[in-house]
C-alpha cells in the first residue's frame, strides 16, 4: 500500500501513465485494453480529439464565475441541455458529479414538496456523499442512518429483449403500500433506469410509466438518476427518449462530461414549480463556463458523427460475442447499447462472491485487460467509450475467453 494514499480502495501494484483511445499504458510499458472508459467517463476514449478542442475554447475563455452571474456560454448550452433532455419547458443546472447531481435533486425535491421522505431501489447506487448514499443499496452502512429513507426490492429483469413482458408486481405494490401509508411524507422517488451496481437489471418502461402516475397521484416527485443510462450511453440521450413518460428530474453525469468533472440536473417544467424556489443553491462550480463547453462539444460530437448508430451497432456486435462465446445460464450476458454486463456466479452475497470477482479481475489486469466487478463481486461491467472499434470488441471477447479458462481453474 501506498503510504501517501488514503486506503479507501485496494489498488493493485500498476502505474497508469497515459492512455489513447480505448488503450492504456502503465508505468512499466504495459498495455492495456480499457473497455470501461475509465470509470464509464471518458466516452470519447482517452485523449481524445473532441476533448481537447473543447478544453482549448475553455481555456481561452473564462476559468471562474461568480456564482450569481451567469456567462453567455453557460446560458446558451443550458438551452441545449433543455432540448436534448426532451423534458417538457425544462430548466436545468450544471455542477460537478454525479452524487452532487443527485444531492441538488432531492435537495430540491423535498424542499418544494416540503417533504423528507424518499423512496429507492433496495439495489440501487446514487453516489457516495451522505444523501445520495443514504438512499443506495450501501443505506445500511450509513451514519448516522436518514430518517424516511424507504427502499423497495428492485425489479430483477436480466432478459433487456422481453423486459416488457417481465412481472413487476411485487415492486409496484412495495411502492404502492409506502404512498398508501406515508405518502404524506415523501417527497421523491429516485430510481436507475437500468440498476448497474446492484447487478445490471433493467426496470421495465412498463413499471416506469407506472411508477410516474401513481407517485404523481400521492404528490411525489420522480427522479430518473441517468448518470450512466443517459448522455447517448443506451443509443439515445436518455432512457425515456421516445416513450411516452417524463421524469419531474433527470440527473447525467459521467459520459456527458467526457472523462471529465461534468454534471447536470434537468427539471420538467410541466411538473416542477420552479416559481415555489425559496432557497438558494450556491456551489463554487455551478453552471461553470467549464461545464458548459463540454457538454457543448459533446453534444455537438453525437450529432455530428452520428453516434447514435455507433453506439447501438457495436454494443449489439459486443452482446453477440459475448453471448457467443461465454452466455450460458450461470454468466447471462445481457444489455443494452454500451451498457453490458455478465455473472460470474449466482451465489448469495458474501466476502466469498467479493473474492471471486476479486480473482477475475485481476486475471484480466495480468492478461492486458481492465475490468470492474459490482453487485459484491458477482457481476463484470462493461461500458466502452463511444468510439470503440469492431476490433476491439473482437479483441475483448478473446481475452474473456482466455481470462475465463484461468479464472475456473482458481474454482
Amino acid at each position: 500500500m501506498n503510504k501517501y494514499v488514503f486506503p479507501v480502495v485496494d489498488y493493485p501494484e500498476i502505474r497508469l501513465v497515459s492512455g489513447k483511445a480505448s488503450y492504456v499504458t502503465d508505468s512499466n510499458g504495459k498495455e492495456y485494453l480499457d473497455l470501461n472508459s475509465g470509470q464509464f467517463c471518458a466516452s470519447a476514449g482517452h485523449s481524445s480529439d473532441v476533448l481537447r478542442s473543447a478544453t482549448n475554447e475553455f481555456l481561452n475563455s473564462l476559468q471562474d464565475t461568480h456564482t450569481g452571474i451567469l456567462s453567455r456560454q453557460t446560458e446558451e448550452c443550458l438551452k441545449l441541455l433543455g432540448t436534448i433532455s426532451d423534458l417538457p419547458n425544462p430548466y436545468s443546472i450544471f455542477l460537478s458529479t454525479g452524487s452532487e447531481a443527485t444531492e441538488f435533486a432531492l435537495r430540491y425535491a423535498k424542499h418544494i414538496k416540503a417533504k423528507d421522505g424518499v423512496i429507492a431501489f433496495d439495489l440501487g447506487y446514487h453516489g457516495i456523499t451522505h444523501g445520495a448514499a443514504a438512499y443506495s443499496m450501501s443505506r445500511r452502512k450509513i451514519r448516522p442512518n436518514l430518517l424516511k429513507s424507504y427502499d423497495i426490492p428492485a425489479p430483477l429483469c436480466k432478459d433487456f429483449n422481453n423486459s416488457h413482458n417481465y412481472d413487476y408486481t411485487e415492486s409496484y405494490k412495495a411502492l404502492k403500500n409506502i404512498l398508501e401509508n406515508q405518502g404524506h411524507e415523501i417527497a421523491a422517488f429516485i430510481l436507475e433506469p437500468i440498476i448497474s451496481g446492484g447487478g445490471m437489471y433493467k426496470i421495465p418502461d412498463k413499471f416506469m410509466k407506472d411508477a410516474i402516475e401513481l407517485c404523481h397521484e400521492y404528490n411525489v416527485f420522480v427522479i430518473f438518476d441517468e448518470c450512466q443510462t443517459g448522455s447517448g450511453r443506451l443509443g439515445n440521450w436518455y432512457s425515456y427518449s421516445g416513450k411516452e413518460f417524463y421524469p419531474d428530474f433527470v440527473i447525467s453525469g459521467k459520459s456527458i462530461g467526457l472523462g471529465l468533472p461534468v454534471s447536470t440536473v434537468t427539471a420538467n417544467g410541466d411538473t416542477v414549480n420552479v416559481c415555489s424556489i425559496t432557497m438558494e443553491h450556491f456551489s463554487s462550480h455551478q453552471n461553470e463556463v467549464f461545464s458548459a463547453i463540454i457538454v457543448k462539444h459533446f453534444v455537438n460530437w453525437i450529432i455530428r458523427d452520428n453516434k447514435f448508430e455507433h453506439i447501438i451497432s457495436c454494443g449489439r456486435l459486443l452482446l453477440n460475442e459475448l453471448q457467443n462465446s461465454i452466455g450460458n445460464k450461470e454468466t447471462k450476458p445481457r444489455g443494452e447499447g454500451l451498457m453490458l454486463g455478465f455473472d460470474l456466479t449466482q451465489d448469495p452475497p458474501s466476502e466469498k462472491t467479493k473474492e471471486k470477482g476479486n480473482i477475475f479481475v485481476s486475471i484480466g489486469l495480468e492478461e492486458g485487460l481492465l475490468l470492474q466487478h459490482c453487485n459484491y463481486g458477482r457481476t463484470i461491467r462493461i461500458l466502452p467509450n463511444y468510439n470503440v472499434t469492431k476490433q476491439e470488441i473482437e479483441e475483448f471477447n478473446e481475452k474473456i475467453k482466455k481470462i475465463f479458462v484461468i479464472y475456473e481453474k482458481h474454482n
